[in-house]
């Protein structure tokens, strides 16, 4: 054991794919998983985003491919997955940003979450089962790694936010929460073939237009235990942990990465 401690999170000889690549947070954790060795397919539909992504990470030398197409298109998916020979590890952080509030329903923005954060992973897990199989036979465990929410775990503060204009939309929680039901149903499921599946759910880490706003920054650190908000590279190491041989034996979990943000 003491003599592998050093190597717990390596990803050496792994591929992986991660959607909603160029997100705040996707961009860091497709860094993180590069430096720990993994060879990095990086998802959106943006193609110019993607392009920029992929030279930031070249230039740290980490090995990196494009996949531009849309994981609600079921034929899209099965289409590219049929080129890639072999899969160690996807991480589902797609999101969809569409903003609604009670009182301004939108059926088409409630859709698209939910075809976003599940009909998209169904997608994905339907045409690569036969690719993590295979992993899981060779090197005794692959993995699907889902990026849910604090918010599908508890409802957002109303005193925290100035409006329901700003207030995080009530599709983007409800679909979170049945990211992390879906996560402990694929675990179950595919445990028989050492396809682990387990969520994590950051708490605060805001983008580069809420950390202008003093104001609700100031109230996102007074509602977190830790008094402050998190910093995108402090989620890579969970991510990390699942994506690796580490986490064998964690299978179903939702680890909330979020300052004790639910825990109150």
């Amino acid at each position: 054991m003491e003599k592998n401690i050093l190597n717990y999170f390596s990803l050496n000889g792994s591929t992986v794919f991660i959607t909603g690549a160029y997100s705040q947070l996707g961009s860091v954790i497709s860094e993180g998983l590069g430096i720990c060795g993994a060879k990095v397919i990086i998802n959106g539909k943006n193609r110019e985003k993607l392009y920029k992504l992929q030279r930031n990470l070249l230039k740290k030398k980490i090995q990196t491919s494009i996949a531009c197409f849309d994981i609600t298109n079921y034929a899209q998916v099965k289409k590219f997955f049929k080129k890639i020979k072999k899969l160690d590890v996807i991480v589902h952080n797609a999101n969809n940003t569409h903003h609604t509030y009670l009182k301004n329903f939108e059926k088409k923005k409630y859709i698209d979450s939910f075809e976003t954060s599940i009909l998209s992973l169904t997608n994905i897990v339907n045409c690569t089962i036969g690719k993590l199989k295979k992993t899981s036979k060779k090197n005794e465990t692959s993995s699907i790694i889902n990026i849910s929410s604090m918010y599908g775990m508890v409802s957002p503060d109303p005193s925290i936010y100035s409006s329901e204009k700003v207030a995080s939309s009530p599709q983007y929680g409800a679909a979170k929460a049945a990211l992390i039901h879906h996560t402990k149903y694929l675990a179950v499921h595919l445990a028989k073939y050492n396809i682990r599946v387990n969520s994590i759910s950051p708490g605060p880490f805001p983008n580069t237009n809420i950390l202008r706003d003093k104001k609700f920054l100031k109230k996102l650190r007074e509602k977190t235990p830790l008094k402050r908000v998190g910093k995108a590279e402090e989620l890579v190491s969970t991510v990390l942990y699942l994506a690796s041989k580490s986490s064998s034996f964690t299978t179903g979990v939702n680890i909330p990465v979020d300052g004790g943000w639910t825990a109150w």
